[in-house]
């Protein structure tokens, strides 16, 4: 990917299923509120062959910045939007804020959740509302979330295929998805100037 497309939009429709590259060419593409695909500002669309995108990658830049507001608690900033987290270790002594692996939890949740109602919306699924609840054991050396156990409740005049359709499409949201095809974690410690 080129400068100038990463200029353009971290947005990108992909004919082809795959991540753009530098020898694909783009047009600007703006998608104003679709339902279920890229955000308002627009896209950048994979032209190739004269076959226009009907797949979706997006591909965005994140960054979230932690800091330190006190000996127990961080603040989780990213948009303009902050999130308290406690630095307890049972929900005992984190009463003021979420736990990090209540995070994990919670943005695992709310995308599953979120892509299952943007695919209830685009298909018109009778769909009345639906709810996730999760929760997970924890396990040591190395200290991790060894299982995590998510109940998704659906109400509304719905079949069993339906309920299929909701299940398989909830798994493929993008946190599941890296949180079963994990990514390269690179870590950088670095001094601040004084």
């Amino acid at each position: 990917m080129t400068k100038a497309t990463e200029a353009m939009s971290p947005y990108y429709h992909s004919t082809s299923g795959v991540s753009p590259s530098s020898s694909e060419p783009f047009e600007r593409v703006p998608k104003p509120g679709v339902a279920g695909s890229i955000p308002a500002e627009g896209a950048a669309r994979l032209v190739t062959a004269g076959f226009h995108g009907v797949g979706l990658v997006t591909l965005a830049f994140m960054n979230v910045e932690i800091t330190r507001q006190d000996d127990n608690h961080l603040v989780v900033e990213t948009r303009g939007q902050t999130l308290p987290v406690h630095r307890g270790v049972s929900a005992d002594d984190a009463t003021d804020g979420f736990m990090a692996s209540e995070l994990l939890l919670g943005g695992l949740g709310a995308c599953m959740l979120g892509t299952a109602l943007t695919f209830a919306r685009n298909t018109d699924m009778p769909l009345d509302d639906l709810r996730v609840v999760m929760d997970a054991d924890s396990a040591a050396n190395p200290e991790r979330l060894q299982t995590i156990r998510i109940t998704m409740t659906a109400t509304g005049q719905l079949t069993d295929r339906h309920l299929a359709s909701l299940s398989r499409v909830a798994a493929r949201c993008k946190i599941h998805n890296t949180l079963a095809d994990p990514p390269t974690v690179e870590l950088s410690l670095i001094l601040a100037s004084q």
